[in-house]
């Protein structure tokens, strides 16, 4: 009875209704805790990365919806498009999608992610496996693979866009609001960083906060405050689309911080992009791990009440080490291993300097963890999903 059972299981076949639609054939990975949904064989018009990605946001946010709101996503789902490239050093084009609408111009571990499944699903060339060139809205992202002999992804290596620091020891005023989630104070001392995306950065000490898993929701409580004060005092806009090279940039000592200074006129020639800034909060902590250099909690935005993210975050590693480097505390060549609130670690380093700010590279890990096709029945009442404001 039994072996009839399974035998008729492997006859499985869905409906042909459900392939008149769009099909999306996904690979879902997970990249420090952090889960990405890598979409397959997509790709619309446009004749830059950024053009592509304005066409998704005008014309397909209801690929997003679907992948990202319930009952097929959860608040920390994301989603990347794998697209044609429009640039010839590239070899694929993607473009991030996140909740609230949200498609920044880079993500690091997005970009982990996406290029663990080009590699481990033999999407490359075996010539172009273990390095090779993804174009982001951002601009070209060299990508070096670390590859095992039965062909698993180690890890991935990845530069990221010319990172610097755009505020610093700014005090933002919390109101009585801080004092309503019990925080420690209600001013906080913030820097503001651009990583790919912008980032508030604030120690977590400062407010009373433990960055551990435990204390999830007043972390993102705590994050969305500070945020929203940043938006009202200090707004940002988003820097152009840096260009970039295939080859990283050797670490150069004798470059110097006055080299990569933004000032206030070179943020002015800055043009305005689809949202206000900043966009994420980076909460700092000492390291709870061993070989860790520091750790973070970082709370993104979803509509609702925010989330964290599970990784330590590859753009917000890229903005917190330009910051350390303003500091002093970073030198160029030096490793940088961060730690996530889950205890996932990226190892970073600056590995050179330009005008626009230092040049970050970031190692982490993708697993794959899900193949799927996604498919709408065209009588199913929630086709691009929904969301209910218990867990968002």
């Amino acid at each position: 009875m039994r072996q009839r059972g399974l035998r008729r299981a492997s006859a499985f076949a869905l409906p042909q209704r459900l392939w008149r639609g769009d099909v999306l054939r996904c690979v879902d990975l997970h990249c420090g805790g952090e889960p990405a949904t890598v979409v397959l064989g997509k790709d619309v018009p446009g004749a830059t990365m950024e053009a592509k990605r304005q066409h998704i946001m005008r014309h397909e946010d209801a690929w997003r919806r679907l992948l990202l709101h319930e009952p097929r996503g959860y608040p920390c789902s994301n989603v990347d498009f794998l697209l044609a490239p429009t640039v010839a050093e590239a070899d694929y084009g993607f473009v991030i999608a996140e909740q609230d609408a949200i498609y920044p111009l880079m993500s690091g571990h997005n970009t982990i992610c996406v290029a663990t499944a080009l590699v481990e699903c033999g999407l490359l060339p075996e010539d172009r496996r273990g390095r090779f060139v993804l174009e982001a809205p951002s601009g070209p992202v060299p990508v070096e693979a670390d590859v095992a002999e039965d062909g698993r992804c180690r890890s991935i290596t990845f530069q990221g866009p010319p990172s610097f620091v755009a505020v610093r020891d700014a005090l933002v005023d919390l109101g009585d609001a801080a004092r309503a989630l019990g925080l420690a104070a209600d001013k906080v001392r913030v820097d503001i960083a651009y990583g790919g995306m912008w980032y508030v950065i604030a120690d977590a000490e400062d407010l009373g906060l433990a960055l551990v898993p435990e204390e999830g929701a007043r972390i993102r409580a705590a994050g969305e405050l500070v945020k929203k004060a940043c938006q009202r005092d200090y707004p940002v806009e988003r820097p152009p689309a840096w260009k970039s090279t295939r080859k990283f940039r050797p670490a150069s000592r004798r470059a110097t911080r006055r080299e990569h200074r933004v000032t206030p006129s070179t943020r002015r020639r800055h043009p305005r992009f689809d949202y206000p800034g900043p966009d994420i909060l980076a909460f700092r902590g000492p390291p709870l791990s061993r070989g860790a250099d520091a750790r973070n909690a970082v709370v993104m935005s979803n509509g609702y009440s925010g989330m964290l993210d599970r990784s330590p975050c590859g753009s917000g590693t890229c903005a917190i080490m330009a910051l350390l480097h303003a500091r002093g505390e970073l030198d160029l060549g030096e490793r940088f291993v961060h730690e996530s609130v889950v205890g996932s670690v990226f190892t970073g380093e600056l590995v050179g300097a330009t005008a626009e700010g230092v040049v970050p590279a970031i190692t982490g890990s993708a697993w794959i963890t899900r193949y799927a096709e996604v498919v709408v029945d065209p009588t199913d009442p929630f086709p691009e999903g929904f969301r209910v404001g218990d867990i968002w």
